[in-house]
C-alpha cells in the first residue's frame, strides 16, 4: 500500500481495499499516529444549490451507498451520513429568518459528531445568497444607524430595484424604515435586535426592498463576533459556512473543497441561464467577494482539495459525454478521497 506523509491529491488513485484498510483505521501517513473511527462518519456538503445540483445528487445517490455498501461487506460497523441544507432549510426557517441558525448548527454537529472529514464545499462560480442577520446587538445597530441622514430616502440608497406596486422608495426614510423590520429586545442580556418575522415566504416588501436596504446598510459589520468576527454583513451564506468550518488549522484538516470551474469560464447567455453558475457577471462587488473567498480556501485547503477545470458549461447543459465523465472522476476523486479521510482522528 501506497504512503504519503499527509494529505494530499495522490489520495485520489486509491482502490477499494485502500478504502476498507482505512475505514479499518489504518494509516496511510507515516507522519501522523490515527485511530480507528467512533462509528460515523457526518459530512455536510456546502456550495451554492443551482450550479452543484449533479454532485449533490451523485454524493447523496452512489457515493453514499457505496460506502455503505463497501463498510457492510467488510463487516465494519461505520455509519456513513452526509447533510444537505438543500432539505434542511425548510420554509418555517426563513420565515422566522434561521437560516444561518440551522446551517450554522449542522456544520458544528457534523464537527462534533463525525469521526473524521465533516466539511465538503463544491464551492464553484457562484457565490450565493447574502441573507440579513436576524440577531444584532444593540450597540452595534444604534452606531451604524447613528451615521443615517434623518432625511435619507430609500431611493437614495440605490438598491431597489423591483418595488411592489403602490410602493414608493422616494417617500420611505431609511431609518424609519429599518425599525420598522429590527424591533429591540431589552430583556435579552446584551440587549439587541432582532429581524420581525415575515408572514409568507414570498413576501415581496422583505425580499425587494427590506432586505437589499439592510444588506446595504449593515454592509461589513460583524454581526456573529462572539463566533467569528469574520461574519460579516454583505457575505454569502456559503462564505460563512466555509469560515466557520475552515476556522482553525485543525477544523481545516478535516474539510475538504472539490472546485469545478467551467472550461472558458460562464458565458453571459441568456439561453444557458448563465444567472444560475455565476452570479459575478452581473456584479463586480460580488465578484471580489468571491475571489476574496477562494484565496482564504486555498490558504486553508491547499493539500485538501481537488480542481476541475476541463468542461465547458455547454457539456453541463447537454450532458454530452465529457460531462459524463467528469461526473465519474468527480465520483472516483470523492470515494478514494472519504476512503482515506473519513476514518481518521488523531
Amino acid at each position: 500500500m501506497q504512503r504519503f506523509a499527509s494529505y494530499s491529491l495522490s489520495m485520489f488513485q486509491l482502490d477499494t481495499e485502500a478504502l476498507v484498510a482505512c475505514l479499518n483505521g489504518q494509516s496511510l501517513s507515516s507522519s501522523i499516529t490515527l485511530k480507528p473511527p467512533n462509528n460515523k462518519l457526518l459530512m455536510i456538503i456546502s456550495s451554492t444549490f443551482t450550479d452543484t445540483m449533479d454532485e449533490r445528487n451523485l454524493i447523496l445517490g452512489e457515493i453514499s451507498v457505496y460506502l455503505q455498501q463497501v463498510c457492510k461487506q467488510k463487516g465494519l460497523d461505520v455509519d456513513v451520513k452526509f447533510v444537505d441544507m438543500r432539505y434542511g432549510v425548510r420554509d418555517e426557517n426563513t420565515l422566522d429568518h434561521m437560516t444561518w441558525v440551522a446551517c450554522c448548527a449542522a456544520i458544528e454537529r457534523c464537527e462534533k459528531e463525525s469521526s473524521g472529514v465533516f466539511f465538503i464545499s463544491l464551492q464553484g462560480e457562484k457565490y450565493g445568497y447574502q441573507m440579513a442577520p436576524k440577531l444584532i446587538p444593540q450597540a452595534q445597530l444604534d452606531e451604524r444607524l447613528s451615521k443615517i441622514g434623518p432625511e435619507m430616502t430609500l431611493a437614495s440608497l440605490e438598491v431597489v430595484k423591483k418595488p411592489p406596486e403602490g410602493f414608493d422608495p422616494a417617500s420611505v426614510k431609511v431609518f424609519d424604515f429599518f425599525k420598522e423590520w429590527y424591533v429591540l429586545d431589552e430583556n435579552a442580556i446584551p440587549p439587541r435586535y432582532e429581524l420581525k418575522h415575515l408572514k409568507e415566504v414570498n413576501d415581496p416588501l422583505y425580499w425587494d426592498v427590506a432586505l437589499p436596504m439592510i444588506v446595504e446598510v449593515l454592509k461589513d459589520l460583524s454581526f456573529d463576533p462572539q463566533r467569528d468576527e469574520n461574519l460579516l454583513v454583505a457575505r454569502s451564506v456559503t462564505e460563512y459556512e466555509t469560515r466557520v468550518a475552515l476556522s482553525t488549522s485543525e477544523k481545516a484538516e478535516k474539510c475538504f473543497w472539490f472546485h469545478r470551474v467551467f472550461k472558458g469560464g460562464v458565458p453571459k447567455d441568456d439561453s444557458m441561464k448563465w444567472w444560475l453558475y455565476d452570479d459575478t457577471l452581473a456584479n463586480s462587488r460580488v465578484a471580489t467577494k468571491l475571489s476574496h473567498l477562494k484565496m482564504f480556501m486555498k490558504e486553508r485547503l491547499s493539500k485538501n482539495m481537488r480542481e476541475y477545470a476541463e468542461v465547458p458549461l455547454s457539456s453541463l447543459i447537454a450532458k454530452d459525454t465529457a460531462y459524463q465523465e467528469y461526473l465519474q472522476t468527480f465520483q472516483r476523486d470523492f470515494t478514494a478521497l472519504q476512503g482515506t479521510a473519513d476514518s481518521t482522528r488523531e
